[in-house]
């Protein structure tokens, strides 16, 4: 389960500081960033730009999916990578030869990785 915080708040001065602490823990889940979840999702949305340049059971393999996944000769479907046009990007967080995507904490990553879209 993956807490997220949300965008109906109780105003801080109604809560104690031991309430607001607690409520502060899922509105920073996200950090230290990228958190483990993150990099899979990650990995998820960069398949379909992996799709395109391999094929299917060698980009599936290479993102780490289960043994029946990783040598399906079908394509999965993949979540949308929301701002690819605006940005010009088609990865979050690597590149394609693995190195890290640059500014991998801009807009395009925080919508993709830690608004709960994906």
């Amino acid at each position: 389960m993956l807490k997220l915080g949300g965008a109906l708040k109780v105003p801080r001065k109604a809560l104690s500081d031991a309430d607001y602490a607690y409520l502060q823990m899922y509105e920073n889940w996200a950090t230290p960033y990228p958190r483990p979840f993150q990099e899979r999702l990650a990995a998820l949305i960069n398949l379909a730009d992996d799709y395109n340049v391999k094929a299917a059971p060698a980009a599936n393999s290479d993102a780490g999916l289960t043994v029946a996944a990783a040598g399906d000769a079908d394509p999965l479907i993949t979540p949308p990578l929301y701002g690819q046009l605006a940005a010009l990007r088609k990865r979050v967080l690597k590149e394609r030869d693995g190195t890290d995507a640059p500014n991998k904490s801009n807009w395009l990553h925080e919508l993709n990785l830690t608004r709960g879209t994906g």
